[in-house]
């Protein structure tokens, strides 16, 4: 199997403290990896440190196709509606699909006009789900999925969409790699921050 994501000997280092160091994996197409660990292991840094937005101390990472990332926040803009930051973030980079099906399947197909300040925080992750729907496939596909707590503040019905989601993903040939307290309902193996060679 071919592999979209290769990590050796990753290190992180925040200030005076080493969060963690000798990370190394390995993800082909369809392949999934959960990150768990108590808090301060390094979780949400090693993600950032994949998706471009925090330097590495040391190590090596290889990947030759797109990323999405997720982090805690939603990235949304309260005054623009559901609909137009869907429409915007698709836009923004590259997604193809049905925007409306889109809101549908992740329950907001009725609210489409309102706007996205008044939002509870589980629909603010609902639509951001829905965001992530629009590049499964075809030659809008980002193949690597880095997701920091995908399912914060989702319930039960948003988990399962959650997990239907991430399962599609997998099922095309895509990457998955969720930083998660609670595991999530798809094959992966594990990762668990703040063992030996890993921080504390």
């Amino acid at each position: 199997m071919t592999a979209l994501l290769e990590v050796s000997d990753l290190a992180c280092q925040r200030g005076t403290r080493r969060l963690f160091d000798g990370v190394s994996f390995t993800l082909g197409g369809g392949e999934a990896l959960v990150i768990t660990g108590p808090n301060g292991t390094g979780k949400s840094s090693l993600l950032r440190i994949l998706a471009g937005l925090l330097e590495e101390e040391a190590g090596e990472i290889s990947h030759d196709d797109e990323m999405l990332y997720l982090g805690h926040l939603d990235a949304l803009k309260p005054q623009m509606s559901v609909m137009e930051n869907l429409r915007f973030w698709v836009s923004l980079f590259g997604g193809t699909g049905d925007l409306d099906a889109a809101l549908e399947r992740f329950g907001l197909g009725h609210i489409p006009d309102l706007t996205a300040g008044v939002l509870s925080a589980g629909q603010r992750r609902r639509l951001t789900l829905a965001r992530f729907s629009c590049f499964l496939g075809g030659d809008s596909a980002r193949p690597i999925w880095l997701m920091d707590e995908p399912d914060s503040a989702l319930d039960d019905a948003g988990r399962a969409l959650l997990d239907d989601l991430l399962k599609e993903h997998l099922a095309r040939g895509g990457v998955v790699l969720a930083a998660t307290h609670r595991g999530l309902g798809i094959e992966a193996a594990e990762l668990r921050m703040g063992e030996l060679g890993m921080g504390s």
